[in-house]
C-alpha cells in the first residue's frame, strides 16, 4: 500500500477514450492515475508498479476484464489489489462471473462522479485496512513462532490435561507434542514437590485467579528442572473458565546456585545456613498443625581421635557414610537433615506419636555402629559410633528455635556423660517434661 507521503495509485483499464478522460477528470486531482487501454498493457503496468486499486472495464478487445482480473489474482504480487469493474452489463450472471473472477464491486455505466469517488475511496480504505490486518497477522505469526520456540508454555483443560505445549517446552522436557497431548500434567510432577503447593495452585486457579509459584518438574529422561510458573485462566465469551495457560521461566540455574549455598559440600546434606532458614518455618507449621516436632543432634564419638589415628581423608569418608545413613533413614518430604558443622549432624522432623522419635534416633545410632568403621580410640565401641540428643515438643511445649536447640544439645550432653553411643530424649509435650534414654523403652516416657 502507499506510504503516507504518497498519493494512492489507481490503474484505469478501458479501451474507450471518452471513459478514460471522464475518469481521469474525476480522479486525477486526488490520486496518481495510470492508464491502460487493453488487458496485456494492464497486466504489465500492474506487475511493474502495483497500483492500490484497479478500475477495470469488462468488455475489451482481446483479453476481457474478467480474464485480466483472474490473472491478477493468480500472481502473488497483484493478488490482493482491489479490482472494481466498470461495465454497462447488468445481468446477474455477469455480476456472478465478475465476483468469481475476484472483483470486489461494479460501477455501472454511465457512471456518476460522486459514486465513483465514494466507491474508490471506500475500497481504498478497505484495502488499506486489509493490508494492515495482513501485516498484523504476519507480526502475530512471527510472535507466536518466537513464543513457540523460546517460551516454556502449555495449555490444559479444566482437569489439567495438556492441550498444547510449545516447542520450547517439548525440548525442555524431552517429550513430543504427540506424547504430551491429552496427558495430565501429573506426569511431570516431581516427587519432592509438597502436596500443599498443588492444593494452593488448584484452589487459586479454579477461583479464576492467577497463580504464581516455583515448581520442580520431571523430564522424560528422569532429570528435572525448576521454573517460576505463572498460570492464568482461559475464559470464553460467556465468562466461563474453559482451561488454563501456563507460562514458565526456567530458574534451574538459580535454584542450583541456591542449593549450593545451603548444601554441605562433603556430605551433600543441608548446611547450618539452611537449618537456620527451615527451623523457624517448621516450628510455625508444628504449632499450626498440632503435631509433635523433634530436633535431633548427633555427634560422632571421639571424632578428633579418629582423625588423629586414621587421617582426615578417612575422617571425611566416615562423615560421608554417616550422611548416607541419615539420608536412608529420613525419606519423608517433611524430614530435614543437616550437617551442622564438623562431626555434628542434626535433623528436624514431625510425627503424630512421640514414640516414633525415639525409634528413629535409635535406628540411626544402630545403623552408624553397624557401618563397622574401625575406631580403636573409641571408648564406647571398637567401631565409629554416635551420641544422639533429641528434644521433642508439642502444644505448649514448643518453644523458640534457641530453646529447642538448647534442650536437644543438653540431651546430647547427657548421652555423652552416660558413656556415649546412646540416645537421650527430652520431652516437652503440652507443658509436661520427661526423658527417654537408650537404656529404657520408648513406651516408658513420661507424658
Amino acid at each position: 500500500m502507499a506510504r503516507p507521503t504518497e498519493r494512492p495509485r489507481i490503474l484505469i483499464v478501458d479501451d474507450a477514450p471518452a471513459n478514460v478522460r471522464t475518469l481521469l477528470a474525476v480522479l486525477g486531482d486526488a490520486y496518481e492515475v495510470f492508464i491502460a487501454t487493453n488487458g496485456k498493457d494492464a497486466l504489465e503496468v500492474a506487475a511493474t508498479k502495483p497500483p492500490n486499486l484497479v478500475l477495470l472495464d469488462v468488455v475489451m478487445p482481446g483479453m476481457d476484464g474478467f480474464e485480466v482480473c483472474r490473472t491478477l489474482r493468480r500472481e502473488p504480487a497483484t493478488r490482493d489489489i482491489p479490482v472494481l469493474f466498470i461495465s454497462s452489463l447488468e445481468s446477474s450472471e455477469d455480476s456472478v462471473t465478475g465476483f468469481q473472477a475476484g472483483g470486489l464491486d461494479f460501477i455501472r455505466k454511465p457512471f456518476h462522479k460522486d459514486e465513483v469517488l465514494a466507491r474508490v475511496q471506500t475500497h481504498l480504505q478497505l484495502g488499506q485496512a486489509k493490508s494492515q490486518l495482513q501485516s498484523l497477522n504476519r507480526d502475530l505469526r512471527t510472535y507466536i513462532d518466537i513464543v513457540d520456540r523460546y517460551v516454556l508454555t502449555t495449555t490444559t483443560d479444566l482437569k489439567g490435561n495438556i492441550t498444547y505445549a510449545s516447542r520450547a517446552f517439548c525440548e525442555k522436557t524431552g517429550y513430543s507434542m504427540a506424547e504430551l497431548a491429552g496427558q495430565n500434567h501429573r506426569m511431570l510432577k516431581h516427587p519432592d514437590m509438597a502436596p500443599e503447593v498443588y492444593e494452593d495452585l488448584w484452589t487459586t486457579i479454579l477461583d479464576g485467579l492467577p497463580w504464581t509459584g516455583e515448581m520442580r518438574s520431571r523430564c522424560k529422561d528422569g532429570s528435572d528442572f525448576w521454573a517460576l510458573n505463572h498460570i492464568d485462566s482461559v475464559v470464553n465469551t460467556r465468562g466461563e473458565i474453559t482451561g488454563f495457560i501456563s507460562i514458565r521461566h526456567d530458574i534451574t540455574d538459580r535454584k542450583r546456585l541456591e542449593a549450593l549455598s545451603v548444601t554441605d559440600e562433603l556430605t551433600g546434606l543441608f548446611n547450618r545456613r539452611k537449618f537456620n532458614m527451615i527451623f523457624p518455618v517448621e516450628i510455625k507449621r508444628a504449632r499450626r498443625d498440632g503435631k509433635a516436632l523433634a530436633m535431633l543432634i548427633l555427634d560422632v564419638d571421639h571424632f578428633k581421635k579418629y582423625n588423629d589415628t586414621y587421617g582426615h581423608q578417612a575422617g571425611d569418608e566416615a562423615l560421608r557414610a554417616i550422611g548416607g545413613v541419615l539420608r536412608s533413614t529420613y525419606k519423608r518430604a517433611g524430614d530435614f537433615i543437616f550437617r551442622l558443622g564438623g562431626e555434628e549432624f542434626g535433623s528436624i522432623f514431625v510425627a503424630e506419636d512421640p514414640k516414633f522419635f525415639f525409634q528413629i534416633a535409635e535406628q540411626i545410632r544402630s545403623l552408624i555402629e553397624g557401618l563397622g568403621i574401625p575406631h580403636r580410640e573409641n571408648s564406647a565401641s571398637p567401631c565409629v559410633t554416635a551420641s544422639i540428643g533429641v528434644h521433642v515438643c508439642q502444644g505448649q511445649g514448643i518453644g523458640s528455635q534457641e530453646e529447642i536447640y538448647k534442650l536437644a544439645d543438653q540431651a546430647l550432653y547427657v548421652a555423652k556423660e552416660k558413656g556415649r553411643n546412646r540416645v537421650e530424649i527430652s520431652m516437652g509435650i503440652d507443658g509436661h517434661h520427661g526423658r527417654v534414654s537408650s537404656d529404657i523403652h520408648a513406651g516408658d516416657a513420661e507424658a
